[in-house]
């Protein structure tokens, strides 16, 4: 699809393809699909073709041995390697794809014809040579959907600002072409809401904003412009003001990064009942004001949340009876309260099976994890994953069997432990308790471990295990 076999007048694309590239429409909608074979890759790699020809790229009548074997891969493998290569370098202003563009005519002419390599568009600190840069890369990239990251300077020049201008007047015409939106901007606002006026950004999936020194009015103001026409499924918002103008019906995952009271979180998740991600950082103290139901999230799957204070506000008006996945990181007082109950009483309300647990908390006591640990709700856990507290023979006896031959979370398989401070033999035991003590260890059982001290006997356990085809990485260990 989008050859032709090449007629006898037309000159071939490169070594060893008859083939021709028809037209720039060439595998616009085209994936990597071919998984790559080890011993393709010292062949694919830009570093080792430029390295064995003496740093400069020479014709290809002076390659010899495996650096022109290459030369011989069909284009549909080479649009494969070069989407794979692109896809490290999303975050770079150019990226991979100008870099293999300069390696031969060949590779050039299949890169410009790969719309894809130049859909994504990352704008850093712009200087004077952007807006050129933007346009050409809309150019290159046909009618793909476009991916645009543009961040400021944290105190932008008066140059910088008419850059900004400028670039947003090279943007506008193909707003409908934006599938992904991420801006960090010192201001500018104004300029994005005036320009952007009757624009409808319909193709608008994924929206990313950090905006400092910005109204909340005004705020509000953009929101209302990149939402219409859109179908708005991913939101990230970074900012010290409450959130104006975010809900969306539409929205599947949801990150607020910011300091945010539990009132204005509840009125955000009001409207937002598809969300499957939710992600909240730094929750203040409070009420739900005036009190209020609880929010039944059916199709939550995944929940985080960082805070300095309690949660037990927010716990006590949700609901999600598909949550699988939980990561709570709390920077508490040691005396500070925990939510530990709110928190068993949310996931008992949603009759969830969480399967995955990560926890962080470096100031907690002993008793009040081993507390967590014990909750009904955390029982059909398959991950377990202690960032915080150092784990101590308190924590590790709780996990062990009881002589009546029950456990804790009798499903787990997978823990990382951070940092155990356990007496010698203590981590041993409890893994010679719950694996199989003969024949090969099955494979899904994983451990990542942090050991402080000697621990002999416990690393005496580990080497067992690994003889026997566990997974367990220490920490540390070369």
């Amino acid at each position: 699809m989008g050859y032709s076999s090449r007629p006898s007048d037309m000159p071939s694309i490169g070594f060893g393809s008859p083939l021709k590239l028809q037209s720039s429409l060439f595998v616009t909608s085209r994936r990597p699909s071919i998984p790559l074979s080890p011993t393709l890759l010292p062949l694919i790699s830009f570093s080792s073709y430029r390295d064995g020809m003496g740093g400069t790229p020479t014709s290809l009548a002076t390659c010899t041995g495996r650096h022109r074997l290459i030369h011989q891969l069909p284009v549909e493998i080479l649009c494969d390697i070069f989407t794979y290569s692109n896809l490290d370098s999303v975050a770079d202003e150019c990226g991979t794809k100008v870099t293999i563009s300069h390696v031969c005519r060949r590779w050039r002419t299949i890169v410009l014809c790969m719309p894809l390599l130049w859909s994504t568009i990352c704008v850093v600190n712009p200087t004077s040579t952007t807006p050129d840069r933007v346009a050409t890369f809309f150019r290159r990239s046909a009618s793909c959907l476009v991916d645009l990251t543009i961040k400021e300077a944290l105190r932008p020049s008066p140059a910088q600002w008419a850059i900004v201008e400028d670039l947003w007047t090279v943007i506008q015409p193909f707003h409908w072409r934006l599938r992904a939106i991420e801006l960090d901007l010192n201001g500018h606002a104004e300029t994005i809401i005036s320009r952007s006026s009757g624009s409808c950004f319909s193709g608008l999936e994924v929206l990313n904003l950090q905006l400092r020194n910005h109204s909340k009015d005004l705020a509000g103001d953009l929101m209302s412009v990149f939402k219409t026409g859109s179908r708005l499924t991913h939101l990230t918002w970074k900012g010290l003001e409450s959130p104006i103008g975010l809900y969306h019906n539409t929205l599947t995952h949801l990150k607020l990064t910011g300091i945010f009271s539990v009132d204005a979180t509840y009125q955000i998740l009001l409207h937002c009942p598809l969300l499957i991600d939710l992600d909240v950082g730094r929750l203040e103290a409070g009420h739900v004001s005036p009190p209020a139901s609880v929010i039944a999230l059916h199709g939550l799957r995944s929940l985080t949340i960082y805070t300095h204070d309690s949660t037990d506000s927010l716990f006590n008006v949700l609901e999600a009876p598909g949550l699988r996945r939980v990561q709570l990181h709390h920077r508490l007082a040691p005396t500070a309260p925990r939510s530990q109950g709110a928190f068993g009483r949310f996931l008992d309300r949603s009759g969830c099976r969480l399967e995955d647990f990560i926890f962080w908390d470096k100031t907690i006591s002993e008793d009040t994890f081993v507390d967590y640990l014990r909750l009904a709700g955390l029982q059909s856990l398959h991950e377990l994953h202690i960032q915080q507290p150092s784990v101590t023979d308190t924590i590790l006896l709780s996990l062990s069997p009881l002589p009546d031959g029950s456990t804790l979370m009798p499903e787990l398989r997978v823990m990382t432990i951070m940092a155990c401070s356990s007496s010698d033999g203590t981590l041993g035991n409890l893994l010679n308790s719950r694996i199989p003590r003969c024949g090969r260890a099955s494979s899904e059982h994983r451990l990542v471990v942090g050991l402080h001290g000697v621990h002999e006997l416990d690393r005496n356990m580990i080497k067992d295990l690994r003889r026997r085809g566990m997974y367990v990485k220490i920490n540390g260990e070369t």
